[in-house]
């Protein structure tokens, strides 16, 4: 703050750069941790999860000028609370060896507690570090597909409701298009931080698509995307058909989105103003940022592509978001390659071929990276003995053969 980042700004970015700090301290206290019973550990992890999300979701709807107001208040406060810690926890030891201990203000003291963490520890930035844990561990998630479900239901809808329709954090072209002009004519930090959120949100995206590719936006954190995907998902439970398009028409409507990238950019090199209207390719402004406030047109052309997105999932990124395009060419250079796959993918079984958000596993079921949102949904069917089959089919054969299933590998 006092080289003139924004309050909100400061706040997030310092809670994304200390979390492997709070990580390195939860695994130094994991003898401690085991020693506390399972039942009571995992009813205080929610209460603190919950308290935690409370408090960002709280900072995010914070006027940058109100919350400069508090942080002096909120600095004292930690720092008599870090100055009272021993004479407390004495006063806490001696009450409960005289039997009259505090555990009733436990659990209350703890939400209180998580719910000022999450709010002086930067809201956005606990939200993005709840997805790079959710990327960086996914194994024990995509392993239990009931958590995975409502794990990744319950994050679309924070991005779609406080990071999209509350917060306005939507990426977009056209924030793409301007660095590119302010590299030409002239950066200028100041212009970028004017939308402290979205910097930040920028900011975490371009370190991640070195681990996990475009996946980690248009995947977990894009508001349109999530409004596409949860809508999809309700019309399934509804009875809505899904529509597979065939693999030599779909990869032929994957250029259309290049297409439009290169001519928004290259428009913005002769005209600036026609830029603008050429990028309202993008629904964004209308579905997320006037929350479909706008002129019929603009109100239509949302509708025919979520109507679409009901039949085709995420059907506006699979072929027509220009922004999707534009994280999709660093993504050719990503260091990791962390979703498996089995040799009987493609050849034997094409489930999660079929079954891929934007369908981006081809026929002998290999993943495209360019087109991957890293959804984690074929880390699950390749985990899950019910649905996976190669999985089946070897517990057929180790029902039939305890012996040669005992040497399969």
């Amino acid at each position: 703050m006092f080289t003139g980042v924004p309050p909100i700004v400061a706040n997030a970015t310092s809670a994304l750069a200390v979390s492997p700090g709070y990580l390195g301290s939860t695994l130094g206290f994991r003898a401690e941790l085991r020693e506390l019973p399972m039942r009571r550990l995992r009813r205080e992890a929610l209460i603190a999860a919950a308290g935690g999300v409370a408090g960002a979701l709280l900072l995010l709807v914070t006027p940058a000028k109100l919350f400069s107001g508090i942080v002096p208040w909120l600095l004292l406060f930690a720092t008599v609370l870090f100055a009272a810690g021993p004479m407390i926890a004495r006063r806490a030891q001696a009450r409960s060896a005289e039997g009259h201990g505090l555990a009733r203000w436990r659990e209350p003291g703890l939400l209180a507690v998580s719910i000022y963490g999450g709010y002086f520890n930067g809201g956005l930035g606990i939200l993005l570090m709840a997805l790079f844990l959710i990327l960086y561990i996914s194994g024990p998630i995509v392993r239990r597909p009931r958590l995975y479900f409502w794990l990744r239901a319950a994050f679309l809808s924070v991005t779609l409701v406080w990071t999209g329709w509350i917060a306005g954090a939507q990426l977009s072209i056209v924030q793409l298009v301007a660095f590119v002009q302010a590299l030409i004519g002239g950066f200028n930090w100041d212009v970028f931080l004017l939308a402290p959120l979205i910097f930040v949100i920028w900011a975490f995206v371009a370190l991640c698509i070195l681990f996990w590719g475009r996946g980690v936006y248009c995947g977990w954190l894009c508001p349109f995307g999530a409004l596409q995907e949860l809508l999809h998902k309700a019309g399934q439970r509804l009875g809505v058909k899904r529509i597979e398009i065939p693999w030599e028409i779909h990869e032929r409507l994957w250029p259309v989105k290049y297409i439009a990238l290169l001519a928004i950019i290259a428009i913005s090199l002769k005209d600036m103003t026609l830029a603008f209207k050429a990028a309202e390719i993008e629904p964004f402004k209308t579905a997320i940022i006037l929350h479909f406030l706008r002129d019929w047109p603009f109100v239509l052309y949302a509708g025919v592509l979520l109507g679409l997105g009901l039949f085709v999932e995420r059907f506006y990124c699979r072929y027509l978001c220009p922004l999707g395009a534009a994280l999709a060419i660093p993504s050719k250079f990503k260091i990791f390659d962390w979703l498996t796959r089995r040799p009987q993918c493609g050849r034997e079984c094409r489930l999660c071929a079929t079954t891929c958000t934007v369908q981006a596993i081809d026929p002998i079921g290999r993943i495209n990276p360019n087109e991957c949102i890293y959804c984690l949904k074929c880390q699950v069917n390749y985990h899950d003995s019910q649905t996976c089959v190669p999985l089946k089919m070897r517990a057929r054969r180790a029902a039939a053969s305890p012996a040669a299933a005992a040497n399969e590998v």
